[in-house]
């Protein structure tokens, strides 16, 4: 009852400002987390009062400039529709603000979603501030109602969905091992140029590792993408399809990637060196990376990284494929690749 007769006589004119903080595992890395809240298709899986999310690209992180309408309510019987636009996003900065000054018609206006993600050794901390200017008692009555939302969607239901599936999304037999190796003073902790994922030199095109990688592809593919789906579980197929097509599309040049793994590094350093503009989607910072390297088992027949595409066609790994990175480099076919696609001057 306090509440209520606090709510009734507090002006319209004051702006509200609910402040939701949550505490996740280090293992889930700023730019995942900022990557799922970016994405608007994410938003109804967490949120309890969202239904739907309209707009172009709404499978994949949305950009500054870019906006969507969500839907929440209860449609058809109460359907309510909030036109958000992303100002702000900064992944390796941990910051991401959604505006919508028109608000909700008739209820609230200048609203805002202010999401900040810090890290530290032991957590990755979030913090979500949304405000809005209420034009309507309904918007106040409302306000212990968003709270509850708020608090159910970063507390309860986003923990759950961005929680990483390690063996889907790094190399499930190398990752440990050569983690363990450089724990244990087996392998240096870092390479010269501060590499601490696996030896860079298992990407050179004639090692064991690649011999070995090619010989698992050829004789083992079938069960490589078995232990992939299984360690991606349960997801919505159609979705994470429609997000590999706005990713693939949305750039001349797409890398998806591991951070950990050698082959991915040289191919990036190839690109770099040829001056290309590329576009990179590190699978084990993703929330999704185990579902997305699933579907890109299904579409191309492997489930190693790294899965290159350039103008929109799926050209291999980075030593082998269709034909892959290397080879392509080889033939001289790569750097007229690039600049027919506009990766390169």
């Amino acid at each position: 009852m306090g509440y209520l007769i606090a709510m009734a006589v507090l002006p319209l004119t004051t702006a509200i400002t609910l402040s939701t903080r949550i505490g996740l595992p280090s293992a889930i890395t700023r730019a995942a987390l900022h990557d799922y809240l970016a994405t608007p298709a994410h938003w109804p899986k967490i949120v309890l009062s969202s239904v739907a999310v309209r707009g172009e690209a709404v499978d994949a992180p949305l950009g500054v400039g870019g906006s969507v309408d969500e839907i929440f309510g209860l449609p058809p019987v109460l359907p309510l529709e909030v036109r958000w636009t992303c100002t702000a996003s900064d992944r390796d900065r941990g910051l991401l603000i959604f505006e919508s000054r028109s608000g909700l018609s008739g209820i609230a206006e200048n609203c805002k979603m202010d999401f900040r993600i810090n890290t530290s050794q032991d957590s990755t901390d979030l913090e979500l501030k949304m405000s809005f200017d209420p034009v309507s008692p309904i918007a106040l009555l409302a306000t212990p109602v968003l709270m509850l939302d708020n608090a159910l969607a970063l507390k309860f239901f986003l923990p759950r969905a961005v929680r990483p599936s390690t063996l889907g999304t790094m190399d499930p037999i190398a990752g440990p091992l050569v983690a363990a190796a450089r724990r244990l003073g087996l392998l240096p902790e870092a390479e010269g140029d501060g590499w601490r994922g696996e030896p860079s030199a298992w990407a050179e095109a004639d090692s064991l590792t690649q011999r070995l990688s090619a010989f698992s592809q050829r004789r083992l593919g079938s069960l490589k993408q078995w232990l992939a789906e299984r360690a991606a579980g349960e997801y919505d197929v159609a979705a994470v399809d429609a997000r590999l097509e706005a990713a693939i599309a949305g750039s001349s040049v797409m890398l998806f990637s591991f951070t950990s793994c050698p082959f991915c590094k040289k191919a990036k350093a190839l690109l770099t060196a040829k001056g290309a503009a590329f576009s990179v989607l590190e699978l084990d910072e993703d929330a999704d990376g185990a579902a997305l390297r699933a579907q890109l088992g299904r579409r191309t027949g492997r489930t190693s990284v790294p899965s290159v595409w350039i103008g929109g066609e799926y050209v291999g790994g980075m030593n082998d494929g269709v034909p892959g990175l290397g080879p392509l480099d080889t033939a001289g076919l790569l750097a007229p690749r690039l600049k027919e696609v506009g990766a390169i001057a």
